[in-house]
């Protein structure tokens, strides 16, 4: 979605905005603790991108994650109905709305979330044509890493993931069975 990419790029701001840009931008610079979750994986990765361009380099990361995340979304969308329209109009009307926008053009944890849970939900849907265990483990490695970033939110996504997966159910008992199975869900 490289036409998001750039509409997020020439609306990015290259001052310090409103809500908790000021702090992160601090937090990722300081290499510290953010408010309470804390988000390491989004401090973390955030920090590396703003020792090299300050101010824009953590709006970068939320620019990135924003267009990715549509991306993504487009292909989940295109696997699950095989209508291309839906997707495009699907994908771009979500990273053109006026809450995922102002998001993903500031330094916030919501748009490295919504990447996050754009790809469990891509691998998900592929667990569910392929019935392929890399899928399903690569899907609990995701959604793991979307804890550490903003655990509120990926817990209140979670129900909708387990709707996407209820006709994957019969499979995951099946495999449940095996010792292994899940200890290395988990």
């Amino acid at each position: 979605m490289l036409i998001v990419l750039v509409v997020y790029w020439a609306a990015m701001p290259t001052t310090i905005t409103l809500e908790d840009a000021g702090l992160f931008q601090m937090v990722c610079h300081l290499g510290g603790i953010a408010h309470p979750p804390g988000y390491p994986l989004f401090t973390m990765v955030c920090g590396a991108l703003l020792h090299d361009h300050g101010v824009t380099g953590g709006n970068l990361l939320s620019a990135i994650s924003g267009a990715l995340a549509v991306a993504i979304c487009h292909v989940a969308c295109f696997e699950l109905t095989r209508e291309r329209i839906f997707a495009y109009v699907a994908s771009l009307g979500w990273g053109l709305s006026a809450t995922f926008f102002s998001q993903a053009i500031i330094i916030e944890v919501y748009a490295p979330a919504a990447l996050l849970f754009a790809v469990c939900l891509w691998l998900l849907v592929r667990f569910r044509q392929e019935d392929d265990d890399r899928y399903w483990f690569a899907l609990c490695f995701a959604f793991g890493l979307s804890l550490s970033n903003h655990w509120p939110l990926m817990l209140l996504a979670a129900p909708g993931l387990a709707v996407l997966a209820t006709p994957a159910l019969p499979g995951l008992l099946r495999r449940a069975r095996r010792v292994w199975f899940l200890p290395a869900s988990v």
